[in-house]
Parts: C-alpha cells; structure tokens; sequence
C-alpha cells in the first residue's frame, strides 16, 4: 500500500518558504495549531499522555481555556495567516461548554478545523460538526469489551460512540466533514476478528478512513506483537473492504524508539500549542517548555517575542523522550534546510 499524501514526507514542500523564513529567524505565524479546550475528559484510557500534566491543571482548577481567550487567540492566529486548527490536545474538546461556538468561531476565520475526539459527547454537537473539515473518532477497539479495557469505559458506551458516528456520517452534506476511527493497537484488540469487525463497522456506517498506530514505548508491554506483522495483516484486511482507507502506521512506536538524527525542532518554531490552561508549548509531549501564557498576553506576542526563539532554539530532540514530531522534523531537515527534495520528485 503506497504511503498517503496526508502522511508523505514532502508535504513540508507546500510550505517550504514559510519554514525556511521560521528557522531563519523572520517574523512568521505558525503554519498550524493545536488548540486544547479543555484537560477535563470522560475516559480514563491508561495509555494517556501527558496524564500528570492534566492532573495537575485539574487540581489547579487550570483544566480549560476560557471563551473569550479561545477567540483571541484565533483572531491572532489568523491575522498571522495560520491555515489549520486542531482541536483535541489535553482532554476531550467536546467537554468544554463553548466547544460549537469555538468551532463555528474557526469555521468563520475559514482556518481548516481538525476535531480528535472520543466520540462519546458527538450527539451534543452533530449541527456544530458538519462546519469541521475532518473528525477522526479515537474508539480504539472493535466491541464494548475492549473498549472498557482501552478507555476505562462502562457498560453501554461503546454502543453509544458507534451510534453517534453512524448518525454523524448521517447527516453530513457531499461527503463532508471526512470521518474517520482511530484505533491504537494493544494485545486485547490485536485480533483478526476485531480488525475485521471494525473494518465492516466503518465500512457500514460509511467511515472514509481507520487509522492503526501500535502503542507508545511508554505501555510496550501491553502491545508484544510485531507491528510489520500486524500491518500486513491490516491491509490484507483492507483489501476486502474498499470504501475505507486503512492507514497503518508506526508514528510513535519507531520514532519514539529509535535515536533521533536532527539536532533542531523545527515543530517549535512552525506549530503552536496552546494549552488548555493558556500556556504556549513547545509540542504535545513537552508540556514543559512554555513559551508564554495566553491568559497573559497575546498568543501573537508570545510567538513572535525573544522569549519563544530562545527556547526553541535550546531544545535538544535527542533528549526527549518520546517525539510525536519526529517525522516532521526530520522532513524539513532533509527537504527544507538540506535541499534534497529535487533528488527525491526526480
């Protein structure tokens, strides 16, 4: 199976002068960002990160970004010409009580909007919805059983979540917004018969897409299996269900493995996170470089100020310990900062 554009190294070429105006230090807003809405979530999926992170906002009572902030900082992040939104992050966006209004808000700014969600809270938002571009549910499993041992779920709710894509997939319009299903692959739902009944799932309630990814060095002991394996059989599946893309991925199993060969993130200085307690963060897996506060100042002022080219120049990717940026760090080091990508179209 040929690699997808969505997941192709060289689509850093679209926006090849951008990146290289960032990393020569010009005054550039990033290409995209992660909006987190809220660290609150309803599920409590062991392999969830950064899970101390949340806790501690939500001790805090610091676990969701308030309205009238959401809005600012997308007013920003359009005026400095950023083109997509993604709104997932810490906990489950739908929680937060403005999640369609913040949505509607994205839509209207015309930002290209990416929902992740666990699908549980999709029947309070389907109207808000059909504005997204893409919706990719995290269900992570084929029946109520595996769903209790993945998302720490009750009776019933797995139920309720395929319910609610079934009726999503419903009710939008030419084929928009693309839905798809996430599935992270462990050894309680590493079996044939699981593939194939979320593959029929999707296919049924007309799912355009299951993205496969094996679990996180963080909980290797739950995933024993050999991933190259597992993805042969994935597309061996696939083949008999035609209407739904498989992805089947290593993103976060290899790159969070392996040593890292780039010496720059370059992430840090092209993608935004905007935390749900207001702090501007280097990624998602490093909470703990913070740029600035948007409860504070200004998102712009945060990210064209010193204080955010310093520390994002002092990161030292080989001293991370998991890098969900891997892929494209190391694309713009080959294609953006060494030139190769004449080489690789020829």
């Amino acid at each position: 199976m040929s690699t997808p554009d969505r997941f192709s190294d060289l689509r850093v070429l679209r926006w090849f002068d951008r990146i290289d105006s960032a990393i020569a230090g010009e005054m550039v807003g990033p290409i995209r960002a992660s909006l987190d809405l809220t660290n609150l979530c309803s599920h409590a999926c062991f392999f969830c990160e950064p899970l101390d992170y949340r806790k501690a906002t939500i001790a805090d009572k610091n676990h969701t970004l308030p309205y009238n902030v959401a809005l600012e900082v997308l007013h920003d992040l359009a005026e400095m010409d950023c083109k997509t939104i993604n709104l997932s992050g810490g906990g489950e966006p739908t929680l937060h009580p403005q999640f369609g209004l913040i949505l509607r808000a994205a839509a209207n700014l015309a930002f290209r909007t990416w929902i992740v969600t666990h699908g549980g809270l999709l029947h309070k938002w389907f109207d808000d919805l059909l504005l997204a571009d893409h919706i990719r549910i995290s269900l992570d499993a084929s029946n109520g059983a595996e769903h209790k041992i993945m998302h720490g779920t009750h009776g019933g709710d797995f139920e309720k979540i395929c319910d609610n894509i079934k009726e999503l997939c419903k009710r939008r319009v030419n084929g928009s917004p693309e839905i798809g299903i996430a599935y992270i692959v462990a050894d309680c739902n590493d079996m044939t018969q699981s593939y194939e009944d979320v593959f029929k799932f999707a296919e049924d309630s007309g799912v355009d897409f299951i993205h496969f990814r094996p679990l996180s060095e963080a909980t290797v002991d739950r995933f024993t299996a050999d991933w190259e394996q597992v993805c042969i059989q994935l597309e061996a599946i696939a083949v008999k269900h035609p209407k739904v893309q498989c992805f089947p991925l290593g993103k976060r199993w290899k790159d969070v493995i392996y040593q890292r060969e780039f010496e720059t993130c370059y992430s840090a200085f092209t993608n935004a996170v905007i935390g749900a307690n207001g702090d501007v963060q280097a990624c998602c897996d490093r909470r703990d470089i913070v740029f600035g506060n948007v409860n504070q100042q200004s998102f712009k002022s945060i990210w064209l100020g010193t204080k955010h080219r310093e520390k994002a120049e002092a990161i030292q990717p080989k001293l991370c310990t998991r890098c969900l940026q891997c892929g494209y760090n190391r694309a713009v080091e080959r294609f953006v900062v060494g030139n190769e990508a004449l080489p690789e179209l020829l």
